[in-house]
């Protein structure tokens, strides 16, 4: 007879995923690095704080893997209620501040030379 698992918590189902993003993402995300951009784009773009608040949940599920691109333009637009000129807006800014940064620190952490025994 197949026991059930019991489900995991939310804080157990986010450190499962935080152990399979690569070393940069993990990092970025455990310094809560995306908070700051989040309050940054509530600022810009004149958000209220539950669209803020939205903003910054949509981009640590993106950082996550947990939703993609598309998935995080339909609730800005659905959930956050924003219009296109935002949505653009924010989708650039996110590029520009989180995601070329940490491309480019993953790609230093993979052309890093490994470090020899000791």
């Amino acid at each position: 007879m197949n026991n059930p698992q019991p489900t995991p918590s939310f804080d157990e189902s986010i450190k499962q995923v935080m152990q399979t993003l690569p070393v940069p993402v993990r990092n970025y995300l455990a310094q809560g690095k995306y908070t700051s951009v989040a309050r940054g784009l509530m600022a810009k773009y004149s958000l209220h704080i539950d669209q803020g608040a939205v903003v910054e949940r949509e981009i640590m599920l993106l950082l996550m893997g947990v939703e993609n691109p598309s998935e995080f333009i339909q609730a800005l637009y659905s959930e956050a209620r924003l219009d296109k000129k935002a949505v653009d807006g924010i989708v650039r800014d996110v590029n520009e501040q989180i995601f070329i940064p940490l491309r480019e620190e993953m790609r230093k952490v993979v052309t890093a030379p490994a470090k020899p025994p000791r």
